[in-house]
């Protein structure tokens, strides 16, 4: 077979020699990555058991994969639902639990998975009117909240609010009709996300809000971890003087060759008065603003005061531990946060909306996201909107 006769393998002889970040520039990292181009192809070719085959392959090792968790879930995605093998898609997935390298919204993914496989195993059993032994070696659980439960990952429900929009029935996507009240007659169109955020101004009172998702996270752990993430004396991270971060940035090595760095700075961050945090946002703004660096996006808030006030707003102890996250692993952590930031500089509240049209369902990495917040202290929710059609 074509999958039997490619010349690629994987030797890792180099791997144990260099550090993590470097293996991108090694031979076997480009034959790893061409391999998962090869089971791109076979997918979008139907050729499933070709690239279920590949998955393996590249899975066997651990050296040259940083992503393994999507490969995870790609193979159990296609014995289950393209190939119909459920006991191989549950075998799978249970290796795919035991591999230390897996995130947590993959983990959940999976565990939604052999949930949802194990209940369809079972149904068919019973309308077989025959055992499922074998097949269901997990026990059901039960269903309740925003995600199904799992025994072994709890995580916290965000509350949810649900409001009424009127959808735009001119237009095949999920528009919606914002009226203004301050022109009588007039209104705009807008996607579920700036709906929401009309209703949380003027039904609210919120008076700063942001539809930023992850670049309000990542703007605000560039500014504060700004030393930090262009710190001297850090051999090889920066081979060229247009990087806008260390090649490290994406591994776990970033927080391991920066550990005192890293903890002194959030220890400040967790003490630091409203004030403190607002003059260190002013000082890395004005001494770096414009300058490229991964994840801050310069014109995201309308002036400089917006970015300190929402800092204040968040808070140093809850700084301290996005900020711990991103640098223990920015690579996995910058997707799935929530739509919308508000905050009000009266009070010092700051609240975090992941935003959810008609349909809509979260994903792992936003469950997963929203549990860490509340878990943190943070004011969460998520707002579900309705639709009628007008």
């Amino acid at each position: 077979s074509l999958t039997s006769s490619l010349p690629f393998t994987i030797a890792a002889q180099d791997g144990p020699l260099l550090p993590r970040f470097l293996l991108p520039f090694t031979a076997g990292y480009v034959n790893a990555h061409t391999l998962g181009l090869c089971v791109d192809h076979f997918e979008k070719s139907g050729r499933y058991q070709e690239a279920c085959s590949l998955l393996k392959h590249i899975l066997s090792q651990d050296v040259f994969t940083s992503h393994r968790g999507k490969l995870w879930e790609r193979l159990a995605l296609n014995l289950d639902q393209h190939l119909d093998r459920k006991e191989e898609c549950l075998d799978a997935v249970t290796k795919a639990l035991q591999d230390p390298h897996l995130r947590p919204h993959t983990r959940l993914t999976l565990l939604q998975r052999r949930q949802r496989v194990t209940r369809m195993a079972a149904v068919v059993g019973k309308r077989k009117r025959g055992s499922t032994t074998g097949v269901c070696p997990y026990e059901e659980e039960e269903e309740g909240g925003n995600t199904l439960v799992i025994s072994e990952m709890p995580l916290h429900n965000a509350p949810e609010v649900f409001i009424q929009g009127k959808l735009c029935s001119s237009s095949s996507a999920a528009l919606f009709v914002v009226s203004n009240q301050a022109m009588s007659g007039s209104h705009t169109i807008t996607r579920v996300e700036g709906y929401a955020s009309h209703h949380y101004a003027t039904q609210d009172g919120w008076p700063c809000i942001v539809h930023g998702e992850g670049s309000v996270f990542t703007t605000l752990f560039g500014l504060l971890m700004w030393d930090i993430i262009f710190a001297p004396g850090i051999d090889d991270v920066f081979r060229s003087p247009f990087q806008g971060a260390p090649l490290d940035l994406f591994t776990s090595e970033f927080s391991m060759r920066r550990k005192e760095l890293i903890e002194a700075r959030l220890d400040w961050m967790r003490g630091a008065k409203v004030e403190e945090l607002q003059s260190e946002v002013e000082r890395i703004w004005n001494a770096h603003c414009g300058k490229a660096c991964v994840g801050v996006n310069w014109e995201l808030f309308a002036t400089q005061d917006d970015t300190k006030m929402l800092a204040a707003c968040v808070g140093g102890v809850l700084l301290s531990c996005i900020c711990r996250q991103f640098a223990l692993d920015y690579a996995h952590s910058a997707g799935g946060l929530p739509d919308l930031t508000l905050w009000n500089p009266k009070t010092l509240e700051c609240k975090f909306v992941e935003v959810k049209g008609p349909r809509d369902r979260l994903s792992s990495k936003q469950v997963v996201w929203l549990s860490r917040l509340i878990e943190w202290g943070a004011n969460v929710e998520v707002c579900r909107v309705k639709a009628n059609v007008t």
